[in-house]
């Protein structure tokens, strides 16, 4: 901006000595495409009146701008600034940046080379949840280097636990209740037997075939099947005293009339085990499907073996054994 004198103007009140005496001050045009005092762009016009504020005698004064306003300043460069807003480039922000490819802008953290997989354990018992799984070089807290935990809100059920009888798998190996040093004796109604390397399990309660392998199976096992003389001697023994019959392992869904254990060994129809006039499902009464054990007392066929609807009227009590582990 370039202030000259251009005209000194005195006027004179009526009512009083005032004098005043004004100064204008023309804007250097050239940074608004015209010239001083052009009246172009760029330009500003402004009246002012005496004070007497009779609207007698008024002056305008070309390229002043009235200061009253405050929402722009012109700078040198001509640009125009509200106050109201500022712009600024994301590139000149001032914000630290780092390009992992430049020594220059390193942020000083050694890249990992070798991360580890971590999993979340939430019971601190050692074992973490694998769907949590985290790779990572520096595990963050409450992380372990070991999955396995089916239940990590309970910091007794981890792989390796003792298997106690609960209703739970206690040892995360997808079998609940089954033989263990801490679970040996009678569990669910059922007594436990082991014989050098199987396990058995005898139950009195009263199920239908589909239901007794149900409940086998949850315990990693099967229903039993009777191959050598020391081995049914060893179920007669427990059963002997038994009232009803029992399911064991043999059945013909697959070919009528041929039966076979649940090992996939059969059982002949000559075997000696077989009550008097069975197999009576063989190509005689077809839906006898499934094999019986009678027990001690108030069975038809005590100690002997005998075909049975696997979903007969009176449901028996079944035998399942099971590969001893550890």
């Amino acid at each position: 901006m370039i202030c000259r004198p251009q005209e000194h103007a005195r006027l004179s009140a009526s009512v009083g000595a005032a004098v005043i005496f004004l100064s204008a001050c023309a804007f250097d045009a050239t940074g608004l495409g015209g010239e001083a005092g052009s009246g172009e762009a760029g330009s500003g016009e402004s009246t002012s009146t005496d004070a007497t504020g009779s609207g007698g005698g008024s002056s305008t004064t070309e390229g002043t701008t009235d200061s009253s306003a405050g929402s722009e300043s012109e700078g040198v460069s001509g640009t125009t600034s509200t106050g109201a807003e500022t712009t600024s480039d994301p590139s000149t922000s001032g914000a630290p940046t780092s390009d992992p490819t430049d020594p220059s802008t390193s942020t000083g953290v050694e890249p990992c080379d070798s991360p580890m997989t971590v999993y979340p354990d939430g019971d601190d018992d050692g074992f973490g949840d694998a769907d949590g799984a985290l790779e990572t070089c520096d595990p963050p807290p409450g992380y372990v280097d070991m999955a396995g935990d089916c239940d990590d809100g309970n910091g007794s059920v981890y792989p390796g636990a003792d298997e106690v009888c609960d209703g739970v798998d206690n040892d995360c190996d997808l079998k609940v209740d089954e033989y263990s040093a801490a679970n040996s004796g009678a569990c669910n109604g059922c007594k436990t037997v082991v014989d050098q390397d199987r396990v058995y399990y005898f139950c009195p309660d009263e199920d239908e075939w589909s239901g007794a392998v149900a409940w086998c199976a949850l315990r990693g096992a099967q229903l039993v099947s009777i191959n050598s003389e020391a081995e049914f001697n060893l179920v007669w023994s427990q059963i002997k005293s038994q009232a009803g019959d029992f399911w064991v392992g043999a059945d013909d869904m697959q070919k009528e009339g041929a039966y076979v254990w649940a090992d996939g060994t059969p059982l002949s129809k000559g075997n000696p085990g077989w009550a008097q006039g069975e197999p009576m499902g063989d190509g005689v009464f077809t839906e006898l499907d499934c094999v019986v054990l009678g027990g001690g007392w108030l069975s038809m066929t005590p100690g002997r073996f005998r075909t049975a609807l696997c979903d007969p009227i009176i449901d028996p009590g079944w035998v399942c054994e099971a590969e001893l582990e550890g």
